[in-house]
């Protein structure tokens, strides 16, 4: 910046002493084309003079071009620090609200951090507890782990005081029996052994005194069991009465039917103990119970239908042909089309198929003389000669046969002769609530229509 400002003093300089331009001498009233009058004399003179000058006011120059650099350096750093300051004037504002959030940021992160210090110590001081804890409770395992070990060998030797004392009561039943045989055989020496006699007196007055409390008890199961096959012998004997057949012709035939057993005689090596035989009319009647359990589950007391209802009865109606009166040997049962019927009882297919006036018809052999009849099918699904069983699906409700429309005739005939089906199905209802057997065959959902 000293050099500009020299440049322009020396402009200045040259301005002041160069030559008169033709303007200044037509000022002058001189005439600007006339050769120049001393003109040179004048330049030498002029150069001259400001040589010496000039050096001294170059020197000046550059002493004052270095103050005013000097100055006008300090000027534009001073300007320069002005410029920053206002920027930082505007700054500051926003760095003071910096400086508020991370002094906030700060406090929050110190309250964090205390806070979490304050959850380290308390987890660590939960860690402590929960060691001391562990260990509290291994030692209480150890101590427990000591115990049982201790109860094992107590058992062990339990075990072996009762295995020892069961070998010295087998010893001891031996010694008993070998004391009865010898109480005998001394009965001549009673005189010298009388202490041993009253030991065996006593021993001996101890188990007639068991014997009699045996068979007190005996009486009692005795009267309790006959007391129960008499209540359940009388519950079967109306629920079989209630079905109008002989029920003691019937009895005597499912008797008549029991298995029995034999075989040679051989010696057991360990003979059990003597059995105490029932009473004479506890076993005649567990007799007659069972010949009556099985006569049930022969006779035929399940519906032939799931869903059925009684069109017309068993006994004399109006024949639904002439009007006229007619004997009916069975139930008429309406059901839904395609439904299946179903055996009443197991049995053995006597006959499947076409039957005259019955159309499609299946007759079962139930056994001790009891025969159904299923009539009117639409198809059959037995033959002649097969084993069915219970609720076992032989055919398909219809109306084939001398019949007015769909349904089944169903007939159940002991020894020859029909007997009323409701009797039956009013017996198989009976039974059901009565011994709760929850089977809803045995009562059907038919009933008069």
């Amino acid at each position: 910046m000293g050099i500009t400002a020299l440049q322009r003093w020396l402009r200045r300089e040259g301005e002041v002493h160069a030559p008169q331009s033709s303007m200044d001498l037509k000022e002058d009233g001189r005439d600007p084309l006339a050769p120049p009058i001393e003109q040179e004399g004048l330049d030498r003179h002029s150069r001259t003079w400001s040589l010496p000058r000039l050096a001294c006011v170059a020197a000046a120059t550059f002493g004052v071009a270095g103050i005013s650099t000097g100055y006008l350096y300090q000027r534009d750093l001073t300007r320069q620090a002005l410029q920053d300051n206002q920027r930082l004037a505007h700054i500051m504002p926003a760095l003071h609200a910096e400086i508020a959030t991370l002094q906030a940021s700060a406090t929050e992160h110190a309250n964090t951090i205390d806070a979490l210090t304050e959850i380290r110590d308390e987890m660590a001081a939960r860690l402590a507890a929960g060691e001391r804890r562990l260990r509290s409770v291994a030692a209480e395992r150890d101590r427990a782990l000591g115990l049982v070990h201790d109860l094992k060998r107590m058992i062990e030797a339990r075990d072996l005081d009762l295995e020892s004392a069961v070998e010295q009561r087998a010893s001891l039943a031996g010694r008993l029996a070998l004391s009865e045989a010898r109480l005998i055989e001394v009965s001549d020496q009673r005189d010298a052994s009388q202490r041993n006699e009253a030991g065996l007196r006593w021993r001996l007055a101890s188990i007639q005194t068991q014997l009699e409390q045996l068979g007190a008890r005996q009486a009692m199961a005795q009267s309790w069991l006959e007391g129960w096959v008499l209540g359940n012998l009388e519950t079967l004997e109306q629920l079989v009465a209630g079905t109008g057949i002989d029920v003691e012709t019937l009895v005597a035939r499912a008797a008549d039917s029991e298995f029995g057993q034999g075989g040679p005689f051989e010696a057991a090596v360990d003979e059990p103990p003597e059995e105490v035989p029932l009473a004479d009319s506890v076993t005649d009647h567990l007799t007659r119970l069972t010949a009556l359990q099985k006569l049930a589950g022969s006779l035929p007391l399940a519906a032939p239908l799931d869903q059925f209802q009684i069109t017309s009865p068993f006994g004399k109606r109006h024949d639904p042909f002439n009007k006229g009166w007619a004997f009916h040997s069975g139930l008429d049962l309406g059901a839904p089309r395609g439904s299946k019927v179903l055996a009443t009882a197991p049995g053995v297919v006597l006959s499947a198929g076409w039957e005259g006036p019955y159309g499609n018809m299946v007759e079962i052999d139930h056994g001790m003389g009891v025969i159904t009849r299923y009539c009117h099918l639409k198809s059959v699904t037995v033959a002649a000669g097969d084993h069915v069983d219970f609720r076992q699906s032989i055919g398909v409700i219809g109306s084939s046969g001398r019949s007015t429309s769909r349904h089944l005739h169903y007939e159940i005939q002991v020894d020859g002769a029909p007997h009323d089906p409701a009797r039956f199905l009013d017996a198989g209802r009976y039974l059901v609530a009565i011994f709760n057997l929850g089977q809803p065959a045995l009562s059907g959902s038919g009933g008069p229509s």
